[in-house]
Order: C-alpha cells, then sequence, then structure tokens
C-alpha cells in the first residue's frame, strides 16, 4: 500500500489523498480506495490484523509554514476502505512509527510545523488498535524529526538519527515498552 504523498520541494505544497497497491505477484500497481484526508510525510504502519495504520502528516503548506494533523485512519484491505481512527494527542509529521511486539504502535518524534522555527517533537504516544486510541508515553530524550524506529527482538524499539533543532543527529535512543 502506497499512500498520499506530494512535492514537498515547491514553494506552494497541496498533499494527495490517493491510494495504490503493488501486486508483487503480477509486478501490477491497483488503485485504492482515497484516504479520508490528503496528507504527505506521515506513518504507515502493518497492524497484526493486515490494516494499516496512517498517521499524522502534513497537509499543505506555503513558505515555511505548514498545516500538520494529529489525524489518524486506519485501511481495512479487505474492503478496501479506510475508516478513522482517534487523533494522536499532538500533530506531526516526519516522525517515525513502529509495530511493537504486542500488536500496538509506537509513534515517536516529528516535527509540528507551525513557526518559522518549530523545534522538533520530543513526545511519543502508543496506538492501540483494540481501543482505537492513542495514549501518550515516555518521551524521547531529543525532540527530532526525520528519525527511523526499528522494533528490536528483545521487544524495545530503536530510535536513530534524525533532525534536531542543533542539526542532524548521529545519536541513537531506545524505547522500552
Amino acid at each position: 500500500l502506497v499512500a498520499g504523498g506530494g512535492n514537498v520541494a515547491a514553494p506552494t505544497f497541496a498533499a494527495t489523498a490517493s491510494t495504490e497497491i503493488y501486486d508483487p505477484a503480477t509486478n501490477a500497481w491497483t488503485s485504492a480506495a482515497p484516504m479520508s484526508l490528503p496528507r504527505a510525510l506521515h506513518t504507515a504502519t502493518l497492524l497484526n490484523d493486515g490494516e494499516v495504520l496512517v498517521a499524522g502528516g502534513a497537509t499543505a503548506y506555503t513558505g515555511s509554514l505548514g498545516t500538520v494533523t494529529a489525524s489518524a485512519e486506519i485501511y481495512d484491505p479487505r474492503s478496501n476502505a479506510w475508516h478513522a481512527a482517534a487523533p494522536m494527542s499532538a500533530a506531526r509529521y516526519v516522525g517515525s512509527a513502529a509495530a511493537l511486539a504486542n500488536g500496538q504502535v509506537l509513534v515517536a518524534g516529528g516535527w509540528a510545523f507551525t513557526t518559522d522555527f518549530d523545534p522538533s517533537l520530543a513526545t511519543s504516544e502508543i496506538y492501540d488498535p483494540a481501543s482505537g486510541t492513542f495514549t501518550p508515553t515516555g518521551s524521547l530524550t531529543l525532540g527530532r524529526y526525520g528519525q527511523t524506529a526499528t522494533l528490536l527482538r528483545d521487544g524495545r524499539v530503536l530510535v536513530v538519527g534524525g533532525t534536531a533543532t542543533t542539526g542532524d543527529q548521529a545519536t541513537a535512543e531506545l524505547y522500552d515498552p
């Protein structure tokens, strides 16, 4: 599933809600139902039941100010339909997400993009598919955006790199659920 996107290099930007699904057996792309909200630079995470959680993202921006969302939605490939999830506690884009061993999803960091020099976010939250809600959890030690989040075999999540208000980062930290 490829969902959303946009030309982030342009001085004015509009995201898309379009989605497509790639089938490796046929080496072909097929259009899928559009998201309810156009977005780019969001997270997309495969859930244990085969659905996909899409959270946050930029919906538009002009110059150096943007519109960022806290909304989340879920794609169900069985019905080719999207349904709303509860919003995150913070609007963010260019954050990272990782599915946890228990089926929940960690969403960490990102950027709120509400001022010309807006510091990156250190906040993190957990999405629980059973309740369909996000709950704040431990914060990163350093606010960052554009980082990676990788589930390790022991159940912890390794967060690496990204950019902070002090510049690009060559640091890493661990989240322990």
